[in-house]
């Protein structure tokens, strides 16, 4: 598969998800699946093709958009079980609890049920191909989340936890985190009996005040926090070797990330285990 043509059909689905997500609804799909028994066997084919469609691949027209659905489209969509992630830890123990403090509001979000959602890192096909990962639920699912604005500055998506799984189990020793967000890897590696502390650097008071007043007295472990407000870039290059590891998440995409990650890099330490967030995405 051409790289122009793979990188053309990711663009198209990034804008779908910006655009119209919920574009399939559940009314769709229980019409497309109501004749078949075992609608389970099917159903992500089923919304693959008519994602297909809603974004102009019509696997019918000809061979070549066949290959885009069969070789891109369909690997990449997955339906993910809602209750698997209510059972996570940080979803189970912090409640949040509504509240605006200064432009920030927070709240819970929620994907409609079909909602079509990034739901984990970049991964390698058996072919060795990079398939990008979208996922949806056949239900409505809520999720905790800081608005700016009336905008979302940073939630706990199950694209958070799916892309922080290996990291978590990662996480030992003196645990250096660059970025705070909401608090999730904070409050998931703070949980390990093999951390002995948590050092969080970030640069946003907002952030880390929202953090310390509702999210912090809520983690049993708090004792392991703490939290700094300072450039986390220069804070890594100075004091990294005070740590047996680090997981650096200071960027909402890979876009964005990029010049970030690269002047990490640069700075890295030798014989410090370092891991940084949808890194598959940040050396594309």
């Amino acid at each position: 598969m051409d790289a122009a043509i793979y990188e053309n059909v990711m663009r198209q689905l990034a804008m779908y998800i910006d655009i119209s997500p919920r574009a399939i609804t559940k009314e769709m799909m229980d019409e497309a699946l109501n004749a078949y028994d075992n609608r389970e066997a099917i159903e992500e084919r089923a919304y693959s093709t008519m994602l297909c469609m809603l974004i102009g691949i019509d696997p019918e027209n000809s061979i070549a958009e066949r290959q885009l659905a069969n070789e891109i489209i369909t690997p990449s969509i997955h339906k993910l079980d809602a209750n698997d992630f209510k059972q996570n830890d940080y979803y189970k123990n912090i409640h949040i609890n509504p509240l605006r403090i200064g432009e920030f509001e927070l709240c819970y979000d929620e994907y409609a049920p079909y909602e079509l959602f990034v739901a984990g890192d970049m991964h390698i096909d058996a072919e060795g191909k990079r398939l990008a990962s979208f996922g949806f639920f056949d239900e409505e699912f809520s999720f905790p989340a800081i608005h700016e604005n009336g905008r979302e500055w940073m939630a706990i998506k199950p694209n958070e936890i799916l892309t922080m799984n290996r990291p978590v189990e990662r996480a030992h020793g003196k645990v250096l985190t660059l970025g705070l967000g909401m608090g999730y890897y904070t409050y998931m590696a703070s949980q390990k009996t093999n951390v002995e502390s948590v050092t969080v650097v970030d640069c946003s008071n907002d952030a880390i005040n929202i953090f310390n007043s509702e999210i912090l007295p809520q983690i049993p472990n708090r004792q392991k926090i703490n939290i700094i407000n300072s450039d986390a870039v220069e804070y890594f290059a100075q004091h990294a070797n005070d740590y047996d590891y680090i997981f650096a998440d200071l960027w909402h995409d890979a876009i964005d990330g990029s010049p970030i990650y690269k002047k990490l890099k640069k700075a890295e330490p030798q014989g410090i285990e370092v891991d940084y967030w949808v890194e598959n995405q940040l050396t594309l």
